[in-house]
């Protein structure tokens, strides 16, 4: 075993910690290129027999100061060779890394051959199938790998499986062999794609292929249910088809990929997971029954459009480093919300925005930890501990903003720009900003410093206020920021204010501590004044004590959108003190006597619940 000289260099040091460290993974972002896998899987019938396996990794590289660093987390125990360049090589094996020394690379072209066993830490295998899932950082546990997202490769996988089984991988299977009670599978992957999305499922699967003018699709699935299978199949098939027609006009690219196919898989952990060219699906959330719900249906349609979207946002541009996760999530979403709506008129999609977004995202800004949407990320191994209600759930409701502020066709262009750009490569959030900025006077990057790398909610506040001779009635809003005196974040609000003679809606820019906005009835006070009653800024609303006294004695609200917004800014009033137990429970009980929306129903309902 070859011994390695570590410096006093923190950074150097940090290239040997377990997991990949940011330090590790610039650098070999930067001195690596050219990355290629050839990889070749045995799969046993039996489920506790292990999978054996063979990599031979193709790369360049600038010079060799610190040789060549490999991920590899399952154990020195399962790794039985290594060839560098053709000839049997020492090497050191250190917290989950796979360490070649530098004299035995080059500059240049490098080849690296592997014998190892995989863990099953990311196969997931059961008696007759199993699947891969490697996100965000577990590829590295299966077969030794450069387990960070910018060192995007190609891929030749082989798979060894029982006779009677079938497989799906990101790329076009290429070859089939069949001897004695074994098969040989045989798949390309032509596209860089990165080690977190590379996936393999093979087991005991039906097939169904269906086509649509040149595009076809596969399903590999193990429903028994016939029934349950004809009534899905078509739907599962058209959704697909669809959010791939509607997401090539959008973005102007073609579909990026070889191929495109689905497995649906009985317990998959999550809802779906956007492999290029192999989208991995929970069963129970495609396979419906005959009376599935209208909502059940919705987030089918929603599910399969937000993975489809991946293909783009994600795949065809990957972020540089994990802590830009929230990025892909983001507009998968926003891609996914634009796509569902005209397929389900029949639904208030507003109302559902708001109602599955705002309460989520509160939850955690509110309390003590808050965090920005884009957080910092040391170590790949801690990447997991990124997701949460801040990236799902308060980002969308800032994105649309920043749709709303650039105006929808400028937002589409400058998206169209950045998959141009750094198409089947890698880019941060800073690289979308510039794009961005060139296509909106708004002022996206400094937009962008607040509510990206800022975290809470401002407070925002109102008096009313009489202006002049005219005797014009003013509103004076103010906003503290939670972060501090010096950082206001700009946001577009809608003031809706209730008249005697009806409702008004008030577009306010709001991107200072204070400002004096003309009300629309200049002389008339209003009888009830929602800030944020559009649902389209972000913050804590305190409500007056007149408003509040209004509300206790009228509930005649037509906009169901709006009663959402005021008893969003009701709850964060109690939450906050602003309003006694007591006041607030007549308030929810007044709502529900009188409230028709299934969807606000449920939502005051869950919230007597906490009182």
């Amino acid at each position: 075993m070859a011994s390695l000289i570590l410096t006093g260099c923190k950074s150097t040091r940090s290239f040997y910690e377990e997991g990949v460290s940011i330090e590790l993974a610039q650098y070999r972002a930067k001195h690596l290129s050219g990355v290629h896998y050839d990889l070749w899987f045995s799969i046993p019938e039996k489920q506790e027999e292990p999978l054996k396996g063979k990599v031979l990794i193709h790369f360049k590289q600038l010079k060799a100061q610190h040789g060549v660093n490999l991920d590899f987390q399952a154990g020195s125990e399962n790794i039985h060779g290594v060839k560098v360049n053709g000839e049997i090589s020492d090497y050191t094996y250190m917290n989950q890394h796979l360490l070649i020394p530098s004299d035995k690379v080059i500059p240049g072209k490098n080849t690296v051959e592997i014998d190892f066993t995989s863990s099953n830490q990311a196969l997931n295998r059961s008696e007759d199938f199993m699947y891969t899932l490697f996100v965000p950082d577990r590829a590295s546990t299966a077969f030794p790998c450069f387990d960070q997202p910018d060192m995007k490769a190609t891929f030749n996988l082989t798979l060894e499986i029982p006779e009677n089984w079938t497989a799906l991988s990101n790329g076009p299977q290429t070859g089939e062999e069949i001897s004695g009670d074994r098969k040989t599978m045989q798949f390309a992957v032509q596209r860089p794609i990165s080690t977190y999305l590379f996936a393999f499922t093979a087991g005991e699967f039906e097939r169904i292929t269906k086509s649509e003018g040149e595009r076809t699709i596969t399903m590999l699935h193990r429903e028994e249910d016939q029934d349950k299978l004809n009534l899905n199949v078509e739907r599962i098939f058209r959704h697909h088809f669809e959010s791939l027609n509607w997401l090539e006009n959008y973005t102007g690219i073609p579909y990026p990929y070889e191929k495109f196919d689905i497995a649906v898989i009985p317990g998959f952990q999550y809802s779906g997971m956007e492999h290029p060219g192999a989208i991995w699906y929970r069963d129970e959330r495609l396979m419906l029954d005959e009376n599935a719900p209208l909502m059940q249906q919705l987030r089918k349609a929603s599910l399969i459009a937000h993975e489809t979207a991946h293909m783009w946002f994600g795949n065809l541009v990957t972020m540089k480093w994990f802590d830009d996760v929230w990025l892909k999530e983001v507009f998968a979403g926003l891609m996914a919300d634009k796509m569902i709506e005209p397929q389900f008129p029949e639904i208030n999609h507003q109302l559902q925005f708001l109602l599955s977004h705002y309460p989520r995202a509160f939850s955690i800004d509110r309390s003590k930890g808050a965090h920005p949407i884009k957080q910092q990320l040391e170590n790949m191994n801690q990447a997991g501990t990124l997701y949460g209600p801040i990236i799902y759930n308060k980002a969308p409701i800032l994105f649309r903003q920043l749709e709303e502020i650039m105006q929808t066709e400028n937002f589409q262009a400058a998206v169209q720009k950045y998959l141009e750009t750094y198409a089947h490569a890698n880019a941060d959030w800073d690289d979308l900003v510039r794009i961005f900025d060139e296509h909106s006077e708004a002022g996206i990057s400094q937009w962008s410093q607040s509510w990206v790398y800022g975290k809470g909610m401002p407070v925002i506040t109102y008096e009313l206020d009489v202006s002049g001779e005219t005797k014009q009635k003013m509103l004076k809003l103010k906003q503290l920021n939670q972060e501090g005196p010096d950082n206001f974040p700009a946001q577009l609000l809608g003031a809706s204010i209730v008249y005697p003679s009806g409702n008004m809606n008030q577009d306010i820019w709001f991107d200072s501590p204070e400002i004096m906005v003309p009300l629309p009835e200049s002389k008339r006070s209003p009888l009830l004044m929602v800030l944020n009653g559009s649902g389209m800024g972000y913050g804590y609303f305190p409500l007056k004590n007149s408003d509040k006294e209004y509300l206790e004695n009228n509930y005649i609200i037509e906009d169901e959108n709006l009663r959402a917004a005021i008893f969003l800014n009701l709850h964060e009033d109690f939450l906050n003190g602003g309003i006694n137990r007591d006041d607030y429970a007549q308030l929810l009980l007044s709502g529900l006597k009188q409230e028709s929306n299934p969807q606000l129903i449920n939502y005051l309902c869950n919230n007597m619940v906490i009182l």
